[in-house]
Order: structure tokens, then C-alpha cells, then sequence
């Protein structure tokens, strides 16, 4: 098991999580289209802490072109506990700040 990512963590001992699938992600396409292969990890984020090992977070997508080939599961690969007070409380300015930033632009 391959990690293919990480997740923001919010409230946290760590910032982030990595993330794996539960097996081989393997992918399909014709030689001819390599160059327009995208992938992107999605999730609803920052996940909040506690994050058990092995819980669902999100999932790998994969395109070719404009069309969604596949989508992978994607789980904890390891276990984040909950920060301390200092961390929790620099996790929840940092989310304010992005957050407001969010809304400017919307």
C-alpha cells in the first residue's frame, strides 16, 4: 500500500494525514493519451483530528481528457490524535483567515 497523497488535518498533532488506497491503483489508458491524464485527491477538508488509521477521507480521480475515467477510495495511513491547545487554537486562526479569504473571492 502505496501512499498517493496527504489531507489537511484541522485540530491536530500533525498538519496533515497521508493517504492511501486499500490496493494497487493502477491505471488504464491508451498510449496515445498519456499527455492528457489529471489526477486530483478530493476531500471534504481539513479533516478534523482525531483521524483513526484506516478511516475513510476521500478519493483519487482520474481523467483523460474532460472525462472522469476513475475513482479510487482513499484512507488515513496512519493516526493523527488531537493537537494541543496551542495547535488547535493556530489551526482554527489559520481556517478563519482562509475561510474569510474563501468568501472574498466568491
Amino acid at each position: 500500500d502505496e501512499v498517493v497523497g496527504e489531507a489537511q488535518v484541522f485540530g491536530g498533532a500533525k498538519s496533515g494525514v497521508a493517504l492511501k488506497a486499500k490496493g494497487p491503483v493502477d491505471i488504464f489508458l491508451p498510449i496515445a493519451n498519456r499527455d492528457k491524464l489529471t489526477a486530483k485527491i478530493v476531500y471534504d477538508g481539513p479533516v478534523a483530528a482525531p483521524v483513526e488509521e484506516g478511516q475513510p477521507v476521500g478519493e483519487l480521480r482520474v481523467w483523460i481528457g474532460d472525462t472522469l475515467s476513475q475513482r479510487t477510495p482513499l484512507f488515513a495511513a496512519e493516526k493523527v490524535e488531537v493537537g494541543t491547545l496551542s495547535q488547535r487554537a493556530l489551526d482554527a486562526a489559520k481556517e478563519l483567515a482562509v475561510g474569510w479569504l474563501r468568501q472574498k473571492h466568491l
